[in-house]
């Protein structure tokens, strides 16, 4: 944005979209060109190193070119990962090391600020809020969960706003392998744990450590305890990490595809299907024609539809870790990723109109060798049982497109299985130019080159 404003609604334009992009238009230059120029700023504008010797953001208060240092605003809040998302996915895309190296001084000094025990703060959980000119924990209220910013959601109780920096952490976790980063979200789990099986005081003091227990097993203000927003980070951690090490919690707590993924019962699904068909069967026009809000439409439950097409954990802006995505669907074909990781995928498939080639883009998979079978499944049970073929791809890069030929009329089943993996591949390079880059302009080949960002020049 280009005028300061709190981070929750600065970085919304930019945050809400640009990742979306990296999925609709992958591999696009001018959305990853986008994400790069935006994070010169991550480096230049809006943070720097504290008295710690800590990488923390200069205020939450921020624009494309300053921030607002002025009390309390001149603090790091985890709310600030919303203005970094873009880079995250970035750095996913290209490897870029420049901005792997910042956003790892950046995650090492959150976690660092949560094994800290300042201003009263328990040690292990993320504060609020961190002071830029001091490394301050409470500075301004004498409260480590309350920074006595203008809006509620920077408060610690609002566990959505800050798992904001325990996804960019997990993130983190993903792109370089270092398990420091998982820390604060471990010691959340083994509190919640551990707490689950306490009997905590009915009116514990706000800021100790059996309120943020209590406040943890609650979901915060955010959600209740049967849809714990924690669910989403263990599940962001397993995914990503590929173990089981939180299953406990998510069969519990989690969202009903997520569940699914731990119990493997269908009827986690079918349940979670009547909660998002019983808000559509009473309210479409309020979700549809006559919506309240221009910028946005809830529909209780549906990032389960959003799971069972892709396969990811949550909604899908958080972190690129869907299995499959895909093109030529439209709105007769059905999706069911059943399970998968980095190695095998079955997916089942559903084509309610005319026989057609649909194009299924692989994410999750690594690059290699992989066998693919194909065939009908008469009972619903993710196996095949008639027609079945089967032939060898070749998944060579990090997003593949796979041809699928889908009868009508027949559910089918799809599984993938790596044979032989590929070398893993370096960091990409700079990709600058676009179909829309070029232009012929009388008789001329016309190539417009976006601005080098090592030496501010074009004409490299």
């Amino acid at each position: 944005a280009k005028a300061v404003d709190d981070v929750e609604h600065s970085a919304e334009l930019f945050r809400d979209t640009h990742p979306a992009m990296f999925m609709i238009r992958y591999g696009d230059p001018e959305y990853i060109e986008r994400c790069l120029i935006s994070m010169q700023n991550f480096e230049k504008v809006w943070t720097g190193i504290t008295p710690k010797g800590h990488r923390h953001f200069r205020s939450c208060y921020l624009s494309a070119s300053k921030v607002l240092d002025e009390a309390p605003m001149n603090v790091d809040v985890p709310l600030n990962a919303r203005a970094v998302l873009p880079g995250l996915w970035a750095a996913w895309y290209s490897g870029n090391p420049a901005l792997i190296r910042l956003f790892s001084e950046w995650a090492n000094a959150w976690v660092a600020d949560a094994a800290r025990a300042d201003g009263g703060k328990p040690a292990g959980l993320l504060p609020a809020a961190v002071a830029f000119a001091n490394d301050g924990i409470g500075e301004h209220t004498g409260k480590w969960h309350d920074p006595g910013l203008a809006y509620d959601y920077y408060k610690w109780e609002s566990l959505g706003h800050i798992n904001e920096m325990q996804a960019q952490l997990i993130g983190m976790y993903g792109l370089t392998g270092n398990t420091s980063f998982l820390k604060p979200v471990d010691f959340c789990y083994h509190l919640m744990r551990q707490a689950a099986r306490e009997e905590l005081p009915e009116n514990a003091e706000e800021g100790t450590l059996d309120w943020a227990k209590k406040v943890l097993l609650q979901g915060g203000v955010d959600k209740g305890a049967a849809d714990n927003p924690m669910a989403g980070v263990f599940a962001m951690a397993g995914q990503i990490g590929g173990h089981s090490r939180y299953n406990d919690f998510i069969a519990a707590h989690g969202n009903p595809y997520n569940k699914y993924l731990v119990d493997k019962d269908i009827n986690t699904i079918h349940k979670g299907l009547e909660t998002v068909l019983h808000s559509l069967r009473y309210n479409l026009p309020l979700l549809t024609s006559e919506v309240k809000f221009t910028d946005r439409v809830y529909v209780p439950g549906s990032d389960l539809l959003f799971g069972m097409y892709t396969g990811h954990f949550g909604a899908g802006y958080e972190y690129p870790s869907t299995l499959v995505t895909w093109k030529n669907t439209g709105p007769d074909i059905g999706v069911f990723v059943r399970q998968g990781n980095s190695q095998s995928a079955t997916i089942s498939l559903y084509n309610f109109g005319e026989s057609r080639t649909v194009t299924m883009q692989t994410w999750l998979l690594e690059p290699g060798v992989y066998k693919l079978c194909s065939g009908t499944d008469t009972n619903d049970d993710g196996q095949i049982d008639a027609d079945r073929t089967e032939r060898t791809v070749d998944l060579k890069e990090r997003v593949n497109q796979v041809q699928l030929q889908v009868p009508a009329g027949k559910l089918q089943v799809i599984t993938l299985e790596q044979l032989k993996a590929h070398p893993k591949a370096g960091p990409l390079p700079d990709v600058a130019l676009s179909d829309r880059d070029i232009s012929i302009e009388n008789g001329q080949l016309i190539a417009k080159v976006a601005q080098c960002r090592q030496c501010s020049s074009q004409q490299c």
